[in-house]
């Protein structure tokens, strides 16, 4: 799913992505995050050589970089290889999956928020991106920029969906649509509105969208702020990968 989102993520200006047979990754100008490699399949006599030019790649950059490790990754002594190259483990993060035939009821929010797909990104210029935090460095003028662009794009594969309180956003979340499953990127909620039921309204609303346009499943990955509220939506977790990071140079 990664792999396919990364795809999308091409048609972004100032982003270089990467889609080889053996790890799909990019290069942007934020932080380790936004500079990862995803299903490492590494194999042959030049594994090594192989990592070396990527993270070549990601120090040129002049920021911090990382990789996504999960159960299938290849070779088996991937994670060693990445320690022998000062990569450090930042946490084992789970992944989950819904079902989304077998959605859990939705629970009411606290608070009257209305779910719906974003359409004026200047209102993040107004009041403070729920993920990204107010408009006011270029790493977050960049990212909004990159939301603005995919929205554009046809046929659309990926929308931001906001949780709207009197007007303002106080919750946001993307979702992807690949070949068969949906994936749930960058959920935030405005931390004075955290434990209010609005990420849990959120998260079910943008599934329910991803179903109706015929996605099966919907996959993320959690941190633990996120765990709860996905359980209550219907995601279980069905498997763990490591962040494999390095700051930048």
């Amino acid at each position: 799913m990664h792999a396919e989102y990364f795809a999308h993520l091409a048609a972004v200006p100032g982003l270089e992505v990467h889609i080889d047979p053996d790890i799909a990754w990019k290069v942007s100008p934020g932080a380790a995050w936004s500079n990862c490699g995803v299903r490492l399949r590494l194999s042959g006599a030049k594994i090594k050589t192989r990592l070396d030019q990527i993270l070549a790649r990601y120090h040129a950059n002049g920021r911090g970089a990382g990789f996504w490790v999960g159960p299938a990754a290849a070779p088996a002594d991937l994670e060693t290889l990445l320690k022998s190259r000062a990569l450090h483990c930042r946490k084992y993060f789970p992944a989950m999956y819904c079902d989304l035939g077998k959605m859990r009821a939705p629970q009411q929010p606290r608070d009257p928020v209305r779910c719906e797909i974003v359409t004026d990104y200047g209102i993040f210029r107004r009041h403070p991106h729920p993920s990204l935090g107010r408009i006011t460095t270029a790493i977050r003028r960049f990212g909004l920029a990159a939301q603005c662009r995919l929205a554009e794009l046809t046929p659309r594969c990926s929308w931001d969906f906001a949780a709207m309180l009197d007007g303002v956003p106080v919750g946001i979340g993307t979702v992807f649509i690949g070949a068969h499953h949906a994936g749930v990127f960058d959920v935030g909620v405005l931390e004075s509105f955290r434990n209010r039921g609005i990420g849990r309204a959120l998260v079910r609303h943008a599934c329910e969208f991803a179903r109706c346009q015929g996605a099966e499943g919907a996959i993320l990955i959690a941190t633990n702020l996120g765990y709860g509220v996905y359980e209550h939506v219907g995601f279980r977790e069905v498997a763990r990968f490591g962040f494999w990071y390095t700051a930048r140079p």
